[in-house]
């Protein structure tokens, strides 16, 4: 993966910066030295709770909190003023993973930059983090992406301009927003199970979810078993 990002990196316009998924994947890359430009983290999980129309509005920010359990401060510390930087850079590169979790944050952070009206050249890698690798690394346009954003988390539906992996990751988030979903059945049918968090962290990495959203989803279904 490194060498990946180091090829696609040195081919970047000058004074590229970059915009990762999550505080993980920035702190490797600083820490493994990757490169010399900014660096910047989405710091979200959208595939949990609700969100609003508007990216980082005053309704999305007070939304987002709740969800997160997270004060007001702390969210716009470590998520709107941590990206506030990147619209400077005259080019980006976003780097997700191609799991749920992480085309659908790329779904809000693309809204977001169509709405700032971001005028820099934007690529976007996609990752596997399974298997540490670099699937595609290719120039994408922010034109009409705050209507996919508006179509997934606004009318609940898959959008139909958006390419197959968006396709997909809106798919599965959708579903998972129902009640009744592959992830919630599993955990049902294995509530009490001492590996519970381990299989489904095995079982479903397409999902990209990790230990903070599988444990809510396991208290939240034995709380529903005990009042049930």
């Amino acid at each position: 993966m490194k060498e990946d990002f180091l090829s696609r990196a040195r081919a970047l316009p000058d004074g590229a910066a970059h915009i990762v998924s999550g505080e993980c994947l920035k702190e490797r890359i600083l820490r493994e030295r990757w490169t010399d430009a900014p660096v910047f983290s989405f710091n979200e999980a959208m595939c949990r709770g609700p969100a609003a129309e508007t990216v980082f509005s005053e309704e999305f920010i007070l939304a987002r909190c709740a969800a997160l359990g997270v004060s007001r401060e702390e969210y716009e510390k470590k998520t709107v003023r941590e990206l506030s930087g990147a619209l400077s850079a005259p080019a980006l590169a976003l780097w997700f993973g191609d799991d749920m979790f992480c085309q659908i944050n790329l779904i809000a952070l693309l809204a977001w930059l169509d709405r700032q009206k971001y005028g820099g050249r934007v690529y976007c890698g996609t990752m596997r983090e399974t298997e540490d690798r670099l699937l595609s690394f290719a120039p994408v346009s922010l034109a009409g992406k705050n209507g996919v954003y508006l179509d997934v988390f606004v009318y609940g539906k898959i959008p139909e301009a958006a390419p197959p992996e968006t396709k997909k990751a809106a798919a599965m988030y959708l579903a998972l927003c129902l009640p009744e979903n592959p992830l919630r059945k599993c955990i049902r049918a294995r509530l009490g199970e001492k590996d519970l968090l381990s299989f489904l962290l095995n079982t479903f990495p397409e999902y990209g979810l990790g230990d903070r959203q599988y444990l809510e989803m396991i208290e939240e279904e034995k709380n529903a078993a005990k009042n049930g």
